[in-house]
C-alpha cells in the first residue's frame, strides 16, 4: 500500500510539473540544477583541500564560496519544488 502511495504521489508531481513547465522549460531547469550541483560539488572539493593548508584567507574564501553554491542549490530548490520532488 505505501509503494503505491508513493508511485500515486510520484504521477501526481509529473502531472502538475507537465502543467506547470513545459518540455523545454523543465530540460533548461533541470540542465541549470546540474551545473548548479557540479558548482557545489567543486567547491566542496576546493574547501576540503583548502582546509589541510594553514591560509586562513585562503580558506575563508574556499568557505564562502561553498557557502554561496550551496545557497543556490537550496534557493532553486525552493523556486522549482516541482521539477525536484520526483
Amino acid at each position: 500500500m505505501e509503494k503505491a502511495n508513493a508511485s500515486l504521489h510520484a504521477l501526481a508531481l509529473l502531472k502538475l510539473a507537465d502543467e506547470s513547465y513545459s518540455k523545454d522549460q523543465r530540460a533548461q531547469l533541470y540542465a541549470e540544477y546540474a551545473a548548479l550541483c557540479a558548482e557545489d560539488t567543486l567547491a566542496y572539493k576546493a574547501l576540503k583541500d583548502i582546509t589541510e593548508t594553514k591560509e586562513k584567507v585562503a580558506q575563508e574564501a574556499a568557505f564562502s564560496a561553498k557557502r554561496e553554491a550551496s545557497q543556490a542549490v537550496m534557493a532553486f530548490g525552493k523556486e522549482h519544488k516541482l521539477i525536484l520532488d520526483y
